[in-house]
């Protein structure tokens, strides 16, 4: 039920369209770490039962881009749970992932996008529970705050380091479940430590019932605030928003 074809120095035109062809009870399947120049999405039709599927570095010797639209994985959309498409060159295409509603754990760590609307393709993704986005261009991190239609994730690995976020005006963390006491390992009230030049900031319909000062404290250009659509019954302090000498609009 399982294939493992990683490093085996695999080259363009040793995987044939009709290779799988005969594996429709094949769950996994791994191709990662070859040469592969070219991935025929009529190669994986044959494939309905796949579970997990890795294509991490397919082309590690050459400029291949995998091209990905809403036909590539249509075979596999009712059971397919893990992939891994890290360390490619991939272009993203409309509804790409739309079929994908089984899917649980996506790994598209160093994998270069060209747009914000691809970052944004992701959100088709709503049943998510685990994903890796560790980008090799800092300016791209921004933007996977603009996934906040996946209210099922439960680890997000991006690698950010503190003057990554830094530099970031607008953050949008929208309809994610944000724990309203910060601890260390909290990825989200890390990285809003952090922001120290932040200017807009949206944390509605993040179900917080309580809003802790230390978070907001350093965020001194802060001017727009959207805390809408949330269960807030309490405020740390009556000076919570002091700090905020900029702040024009709180909703």
């Amino acid at each position: 039920e399982s294939l493992d074809l990683s490093r085996m120095n695999l080259e363009p035109g040793q995987i044939v369209i009709e290779a799988f062809s005969g594996l429709k009870s094949l769950k996994m399947l791994n191709l990662s770490y070859n040469k592969i120049t070219f991935i025929n999405n009529n190669m994986l039709n044959s494939l309905e039962n796949l579970e997990s599927l890795n294509l991490s570095r397919v082309g590690l010797s050459s400029k291949f881009s995998i091209q990905l639209n809403s036909t590539t994985f249509e075979t596999m959309k009712n059971h397919l749970k893990v992939l891994r498409l890290s360390g490619n060159k991939i272009i993203l295409h409309e509804n790409c992932f739309e079929c994908l509603i089984h899917l649980k754990e996506l790994d598209i760590s160093f994998v270069k996008m060209r747009s914000r609307k691809e970052i944004d393709l992701l959100n088709s993704l709503k049943g998510l529970e685990k994903l890796k986005l560790k980008f090799f261009d800092a300016n791209f991190q921004l933007k996977i705050y603009r996934l906040s239609k996946m209210i099922h994730l439960k680890e997000l690995n991006v690698n950010i380091r503190e003057n990554d976020v830094q530099q970031f005006k607008e953050m949008l963390l929208r309809e994610n479940q944000i724990n309203a006491n910060p601890t260390n390992d909290d990825l989200c009230w890390f990285i809003l430590n952090n922001l120290r030049q932040m200017t807009h900031l949206d944390l509605s319909f993040c179900d917080l019932n309580y809003i802790n000062k230390r978070v907001l404290s350093k965020m001194t250009d802060l001017i727009n605030l959207d805390l809408s659509f949330n269960r807030i019954n309490q405020i740390s302090d009556d000076d919570t928003f002091d700090s905020l000498l900029n702040l024009t609009n709180i909703s």
